[in-house]
């Protein structure tokens, strides 16, 4: 039987090649060399609200304001962020920076012929939490490296995942995670009071009771009015 021709390009194989342990360390050099900021999609709140204005709110913990205006952030290098492309990050074959990994560079560059390897940013990020990284592509039915933030500049370990094509194209059109909040009053800040994950979220099978967890990151919230208020609060 003929060997099955691998579909995996320079980039990955090198992440396949290379242990759990290396890619941690890949990805600790590759935030150390630039800077690396959080980051909050504005477009992502509905209305616009500042981390501040959502970190005030009270709420049933754990989640509350303050963790929503955490689960919210994107992590990424400060002048990527800037691109409307994604970022690559590309090892020579003579590097003088990533020589923790130099054998599996040149094993990687020699079956390739080539003299520099590139690899998408979150791959790395994806690799470095997951005992191998599966064969990632663009076609239908392939598997694909998803962003829960809709961002392709974010590196953040927690809100990238491995998906269908399908799962991680519907996640663009996603609404998110709904809000119900309570005005502020003179006393008292805006306070949660129902928050509803997204479909997303309740449908992923590793959420372990957390629908939260792999919910796309952005908030539509809802704010009662005077008379929602005063029948919530009728039936206290």
């Amino acid at each position: 039987m003929a060997e099955t021709k691998e579909k995996r390009c320079a980039g990955q194989h090198f992440l396949h090649i290379i242990s759990t342990n290396d890619a941690i360390r890949l990805y600790d050099i590759m935030v150390e060399k630039d800077n690396h900021i959080k980051f909050l999609i504005s477009e992502h709140v509905t209305p616009r609200l500042t981390k501040e204005q959502i970190k005030n709110m009270t709420g049933s913990k754990p989640h509350d304001g303050p963790y929503f205006a955490e689960w919210l952030f994107c992590f990424g290098s400060e002048t990527d962020i800037l691109s409307p492309y994604r970022q690559s990050l590309s090892i020579a074959r003579n590097t003088t920076t990533y020589t923790d990994f130099q054998r599996q560079i040149t094993k990687t560059c020699k079956k390739f012929k080539t003299h520099t390897i590139a690899l998408l940013k979150y791959h790395v990020a994806l690799r470095s939490k997951e005992d191998d990284l599966s064969v990632l592509s663009t076609g239908r039915g392939s598997m694909q490296a998803s962003h829960l933030c809709d961002s392709v500049h974010c590196i953040l370990k927690e809100q990238i995942v491995v998906e269908s094509m399908e799962v991680n194209q519907s996640r663009r059109d996603c609404r998110g995670i709904t809000l119900s909040i309570k005005p502020a009053t003179t006393t008292s800040p805006p306070h949660i009071k129902m928050a509803t994950p997204c479909r997303h979220g309740i449908n992923y099978k590793n959420s372990n009771g957390d629908d939260f967890m792999y919910s796309c990151r952005k908030i539509k919230c809802i704010f009662y009015d005077e008379f929602a208020v005063a029948f919530l609060n009728s039936n206290k």
